[in-house]
């Protein structure tokens, strides 16, 4: 049974046609953005079949990757994934279309794969993800710029039981190029389920391959603690991991963080993306999307300059870092409006 869901994220419209039981996925995931945009910008069709191959075109492949392989052809985008799944991708009619014999690898593939293009179409608009955990306190605004694996979703699940804080995106906050902050909110993916307990009723489990059994909690079980918009000025924290204890803060400075954003921001090397969707399909098209790590430059400029930067190391006992974290929020800020 075919069924179909529109997203809006922040002006953007997408609309995803497939399976029932996918698209109930993808609204598990994106349903906080479930709405008619002015315009759709990219259509998003899945099928549940044993791919078709005789598609692919006889060619030297343009992109290799674990994961996959990628082949230009007469302005089409045919992407082999190395698990079954086959995405047929044309820019020109902003269609993508996803193809695998298995439902969860449909599903894997199409989160990936829809997550990169709204990443690249938000970098359109001037709203530029940073991998980064991003909350209000007492409504100031602090963005944790932690590594892949640094426990930002066991921070953020933390966070979300404290009174006075509200959640902007557990991973990729937006930032626009007037130095204003957008909530990105997204489910929740934790390895053990008992973290996710108090959101009975939201959560379902998905099994990877590769990466084990994962929880994975939808955003509208906390769509009452997600702060939609935040302006400056903001704390910066250069966040990492320690094995024991709770939370050491210290000031750092600019010249720390400078590095830590161009990792995380303007490169986006941490960021949820596949280049087969963000990589043009020539050099023009690469070109063309000069303007946009630009514009990913002056937004992560914007937010180091409205900052007070701090560095800040997560021990083990999480509810200890997370109370010290709020404290020296509430210390060394003013409480806003």
């Amino acid at each position: 049974m075919k069924s179909e869901f529109m997203l809006n994220v922040h002006g953007v419209g997408v609309r995803v046609e497939g399976p029932a039981k996918i698209v109930e996925w993808l609204r598990h995931d994106y349903g906080y953005f479930e709405g008619v945009a002015s315009g759709v910008k990219l259509t998003v069709k899945a099928d549940v079949a044993v791919p078709d191959l005789s598609k692919e075109p006889d060619v030297s492949a343009s992109l290799y990757h674990e994961d996959y392989v990628a082949y230009d052809s007469g302005g089409i985008r045919y992407v082999v994934y190395f698990n079954g799944a086959f995405c047929v991708y044309e820019p020109g009619n902003s269609l993508m279309t996803v193809t695998a014999s298995d439902l969860s690898v449909l599903y894997d593939v199409l989160h990936t794969a829809l997550e990169s293009k709204l990443g690249d179409l938000l970098d359109g608009k001037g709203l530029h993800r940073v991998h980064a955990l991003a909350f209000t306190v007492d409504s100031f605004p602090v963005v944790v710029l932690l590594p892949v694996g640094g426990g930002k979703t066991t921070l953020a699940l933390a966070l979300l039981k404290r009174e006075g804080v509200r959640l902007i995106s557990e991973d990729t906050p937006l930032v626009s190029r007037d130095g204003r902050i957008f909530a990105f909110p997204s489910r929740l993916g934790v390895r053990n389920r008992d973290e996710a307990k108090s959101f009975e009723g939201n959560v379902r489990t998905f099994q990877r391959a590769g990466h084990g059994e994962k929880t994975l909690v939808s955003a509208e079980a906390f769509s009452d603690k997600i702060q939609k918009e935040a302006g400056p000025p903001y704390v910066l924290i250069l966040g990492s991991r320690r094995s024991k204890g709770g939370l050491v803060f210290s000031p750092s400075g600019k010249f720390a963080a400078l590095p830590r954003l161009l990792k995380n921001m303007i490169l986006g090397l941490e960021l949820p993306q596949a280049l087969a969707y963000f990589m043009g399909l020539s050099f023009r098209e690469n070109l063309s999307r000069l303007p946009s790590f630009w514009g990913r430059g002056v937004a992560a400029l914007r937010l180091l300059n409205y900052s007070s930067i701090y560095s800040a190391s997560f021990g083990s006992d999480i509810d200890q870092s997370v109370d010290m974290l709020i404290g020296e929020v509430r210390k060394k800020c003013p409480r806003k409006n």
